[in-house]
């Protein structure tokens, strides 16, 4: 069964690497996004069976970026919380 795939949002390198380093360690396969413009563009380019997204991005609010998404056929999947 193939890793379930976390795209990480935030600009916060050390948040960063801490939330990577933990969801990696719990066998997720993880992409990482430091703006909000990568975030867009990685959930452009797959689907994703969880999101963690910082709210507050140096070029856009994270919460705007799921509920622009969250209702596209690429990320219906993805429940916000």
């Amino acid at each position: 069964m193939p890793a379930r795939r976390v795209l990480i949002v935030d600009d916060n390198e050390l948040n960063l690497r801490l939330a990577e380093t933990i969801l990696t360690h719990a066998g997720f396969a993880i992409t990482l996004a430091r703006t909000a413009g990568e975030a867009r563009g990685e959930l452009a380019r797959g689907t994703w069976d969880a999101l963690l997204i910082d709210l507050r991005l140096p070029d856009g609010d994270g919460m705007g970026i799921v509920r622009r998404f969250r209702d596209s056929a690429i990320t219906k999947p993805l429940e916000v919380r």
